[in-house]
């Protein structure tokens, strides 16, 4: 019993450590695994070609945009950057658009993916605001329209809108897992 216990309790650990290694979250300087020491992931593909991972990211990639060609620059088999707003993210009372920048490269066997956040928006009744992700990004002294808000009494960051990051980061993870699941489909 003892022994199927250890079993059971080794693949779940294996399986949750597989899953975590495909999750983000947004912190005061951007997007990090959830360690929080990487601003990218490598997301792992045993016995696939650089060639075939290039070529089956850029094909999922082009599924993903309306106008691809506007927004995606591949680089000859080796890395992919991604340059787009994604529109009309809702918190149920206002929406936002963020400006993004993603660095896809490529190894045998691995995607490395590198989000960052370039600009961010919210709307309200047609009125657009700027907004950070940080305070301390902000040109203002005192910045209130962030997620993050850094504190001198503190010398810490805490976080203000947690309905703005919990939307970025399931974006985030969602884009991931499309991006994931692509891969292993366009494996024909």
């Amino acid at each position: 019993m003892k022994k199927l216990l250890y079993i059971v309790c080794l693949i779940c650990s294996v399986a949750y450590a597989q899953d975590s290694i495909s999750k983000m979250q947004l912190l005061h300087d951007g997007f990090k695994t959830m360690d929080s020491i990487n601003n990218f992931i490598v997301l792992e593909f045993p016995n696939k070609t650089q060639k075939a991972l290039y070529n089956a990211s850029l094909t999922t990639l082009n599924s993903f945009y309306v106008s691809p060609k506007t927004v995606i620059t591949p680089h000859a088999d080796e890395s992919i950057v991604v340059e787009a707003i994604s529109q009309n993210l809702d918190d149920g009372l206002y929406t936002y658009s963020m400006r993004y920048n993603m660095i896809i490269q490529f190894k045998e066997g691995k995607v490395k993916f590198q989000p960052k956040i370039i600009g961010l928006t919210r709307t309200f009744y047609e009125k657009e605001y700027k907004m950070y992700v940080c305070s301390e990004d902000s040109p203002n002294r005192v910045e209130i329209e962030c997620i993050w808000m850094f504190s001198n009494k503190d010398n810490n960051y805490f976080v203000i809108k947690k309905e703005i990051k919990a939307l970025l980061e399931r974006w985030i993870n969602g884009y991931i897992t499309a991006l994931q699941k692509g891969i292993k489909e366009n494996d024909w």
